[in-house]
């Protein structure tokens, strides 16, 4: 009786153990790509009552009005 509650107890701390890595190597590969994909994120914004004109990467022109944001990220433009 004591060596089948014995072999329960380690198959379900075997188990757990194995949800606890696959959380981890989801979270450790979502902060990384998180950290690196917003490096190289250009942004631009205007005030009130501000405009701006904003030279895109492939040469046109983009017109921001009072209280507008822009942005892109320059490796997949």
């Amino acid at each position: 009786m004591i060596a089948k509650r014995d072999r329960k107890t380690k198959i379900v701390a075997f188990s757990l153990w194995k949800y606890a890595v696959a959380a981890t190597v989801i979270l450790a590969l979502s902060i990384f790509y998180v950290g690196f994909s917003a490096n190289n994120r250009q942004e631009y914004a205007t005030t009130f009552g501000e405009v701006k004109e904003v030279i895109l990467p492939d040469g046109s022109i983009a017109t921001l009005n009072s209280l507008s944001t822009l942005s892109f990220d320059v490796d997949t433009w």
